[in-house]
């Protein structure tokens, strides 16, 4: 983030304004994630007044976006985590252009999963769901009418704990255990996982312990799962089986050639290079797309508005820019305008094919 601020004031700042940047950082180590996003919270709108606020930190806080809603103070968000569609109606100054509301992102890892026979009637899945109010309205209201119009069954469900601190690692791995044992005996032969931001860490937990169990169901995954990162930890034999929907390249795919950097991605690494950071990784490229979303996107804002920072003048804007805007992150650098909301406009099947994740499909449209 900092090298962004620094690159765009060197070329004169977001929409023709210099940047005065108020930072707030969460520590990963913290026993308590919450208290650092009020901490945030409150440098942003009682100390320093900020007029946005640009985040890429991969947590989802319904506490910090209440707090920075009412205080009238858009957020633009790079990260893979979203809302929910009651969480959007609350939160309209939410922008989240390089992913898909909490439902509609476990609606079409149903429907194309099913289209491409990775789910079918027969298949008994098991729903691993992150006890946080956002997820289970995710589940009721998202991923149950989606299985149920596709015509399959969910066989069991298992709440674990919601993640706010690194110490809930260690519950969430104990209470895994349990699913898998919980799954094993429901005869679960397919795991889906609802969570906002912590799929990821709830996917390769779950996998350790069924290999640790002899026990090898299919996985139903998203771009949230980060793949290419989870195959760098989760055992083989569990990686074998899981399949996907993404719209994330630098995060499903392990092959460079399935992901080429958009005009914006392109403009970004530039940025970057001259700042003497060279990204080689899919990590790395994340931590690069992520913040050349949220910088990318507000200064289109900026411009579109003659530099006015108010709220209102920059949520007219987002109508306007959004359909146009070619994201660094996204499948071809599509996004699309559903809801009254930009997001992610494409996305292509993943799986685990020889030894790494690869797309196995064609850009589809979301």
């Amino acid at each position: 983030m900092q090298a962004f601020v620094q690159s765009y004031n060197a070329s004169g700042g977001v929409g023709g304004r210099r940047i005065e940047p108020v930072y707030a950082e969460m520590h990963s180590a913290s026993n308590d994630y919450e208290s650092q996003t009020q901490a945030a919270c409150a440098a942003f709108t009682q100390d320093h007044h900020v007029a946005a606020v640009l985040s890429n930190v991969g947590y989802y806080s319904e506490n910090l976006l209440t707090c920075l809603s009412k205080a009238g103070v858009p957020v633009v968000s790079g990260g893979w985590e979203a809302p929910d569609r009651e969480d959007a109606g609350r939160f309209p100054l939410l922008i989240t252009p390089v992913t898909l509301l909490g439902e509609a992102r476990l609606a079409a890892v149903v429907d194309h999963l099913a289209a491409a026979g990775f789910l079918l009637a027969r298949n008994r899945i098991g729903v691993v769901i992150e006890d946080c109010p956002v997820d289970q309205r995710v589940y009721r209201n998202g991923l149950a009418p989606a299985v149920q119009r596709a015509g399959l069954t969910v066989a069991s469900t298992y709440q674990v704990r919601c993640f706010q601190s690194l110490q809930d690692v260690g519950n969430e791995a104990s209470g895994l255990q349990d699913a898998v044992l919980q799954f094993r005996q429901s005869l679960v032969d397919r795991v889906m996982v609802v969570s906002q931001a912590a799929e990821a860490n709830l996917v390769y937990l779950f996998s350790e312990g069924a290999d640790g169990q002899r026990y090898f169901p299919g996985y139903a995954l998203s771009s949230v799962t980060a793949p290419t990162v989870l195959a760098l930890n989760a055992p083989a034999d569990q990686l074998a089986n899981m399949q996907g929907v993404g719209w994330l390249p630098d995060v499903d795919t392990a092959d460079p050639a399935q992901a080429p950097p958009t005009t914006t991605g392109k403009q970004c690494l530039d940025r970057m290079r001259a700042a003497g950071i060279h990204p080689v990784t899919n990590a790395d490229y994340t931590y690069v797309y992520g913040p050349c979303d949220t910088f990318t996107l507000y200064d289109s804002l900026l411009r579109a508005t003659a530099g006015d920072a108010t709220a209102a003048s920059i949520m007219r804007a987002l109508g306007n820019v959004g359909p146009r805007y070619v994201s660094a992150s996204t499948v071809d650098g599509r996004t699309r305008i559903s809801e009254g909301r930009v997001g992610a406009g494409a996305g292509r099947l993943f799986a685990f094919v020889r030894g790494r994740f690869e797309y196995t499909s064609a850009a589809f449209s979301l």
